[in-house]
């Protein structure tokens, strides 16, 4: 991950827009950055006569967010994206459009069918973004981040994920729990291999501890984060247990739902994290 300077953050205008506000501000504030909002208003919108009422009440709604972040001591750019699109659309065009370095969204729930489009848009933009997506865990804020858990397969974009994960443990001073699941439980192998996986990693300074677990990937992972009560998940977008896998698994839901607490998708190559 390159180091974050821009961060596009989509507001998808529900009820738990208050929690994405409280974390892109954070990380904002963290890491010196900016924050650049995107809004995409259904396109149903543009074929009525109401198009322009849209228009006027995004704007008037963006105003005040920005009013809000920028009372907080986070920075704002002026300008806005909004546009008629599908979200997804908008937000991995956007993403691209201004070089971000980070976009943050809401994760979205699947009690009601606007927090179910919320998850299809997170899920859909974590398969395509070429920078990481923190996604915000529904429910709450973030709390501060003094436990991160990275999953690994020990492939090559999981070098990325380890990468990001140390350096952010490094600069938030948080734990860092190292986990790979195993789907073999007679493999006698996993242990030397993570030992040599973070020998490549400078770990100097970063309270690190790792996992070794047999079972469903997703289920693991998921689990481990709740009974851990891990503030940030950091997974990859590729390899072997990486985002994109999990999601095409045809399971009931994707981890973007189930995960309990705050997700970091890492695309693979992606340098590490930088604070400043």
């Amino acid at each position: 991950m390159k180091k974050i300077k821009k961060i596009l953050v989509a507001l998808q205008l529900h009820e738990d827009l208050l929690n994405v506000l409280v974390d892109a501000s954070a990380i904002a504030r963290d890491f010196e950055a900016e924050i650049t909002l995107v809004h995409a208003i259904p396109e149903v919108w543009e074929q009525t006569q109401d198009f322009n009422v849209a228009v006027r009440r995004a704007e008037q709604q963006c105003s005040d967010v920005r009013r809000r972040l920028m009372q907080a001591g986070t920075r704002v750019s002026p300008n806005f994206i909004i546009e008629f699109a599908v979200p997804a659309d908008l937000i991995l065009a956007s993403a691209d459009a201004l070089d971000a370095d980070m976009v943050v969204l809401g994760a979205g729930e699947k009690s009601t069918l606007d927090r179910l489009l919320v998850g299809a848009t997170a899920e859909r933009v974590i398969r395509q973004a070429t920078v990481p997506v923190w996604l915000v865990r529904p429910g709450a804020p973030r709390a501060d981040v003094q436990k991160i858990a990275c999953a690994v397969d020990f492939s090559k974009p999981a070098g990325a994920t380890l990468a990001t994960a140390t350096s952010l443990a490094r600069s938030y001073g948080a734990r860092l729990h190292v986990l790979t699941v195993i789907t073999d439980p007679d493999d006698q192998e996993q242990d030397r291999r993570m030992r040599e996986h973070m020998s490549q990693f400078d770990l100097q300074g970063v309270d690190v501890e790792p996992h070794v677990v047999f079972g469903a990937p997703q289920a693991e992972i998921t689990r481990f984060a709740r009974e851990n009560t891990i503030d940030l998940l950091v997974v990859g977008s590729a390899g072997r247990i990486g985002i994109q896998r999990i999601l095409n698994q045809n399971t009931a839901e994707g981890i973007v739902r189930q995960v309990p607490c705050t997700l970091l998708a890492v695309p693979p190559r992606a340098p590490h994290a930088a604070a400043s």
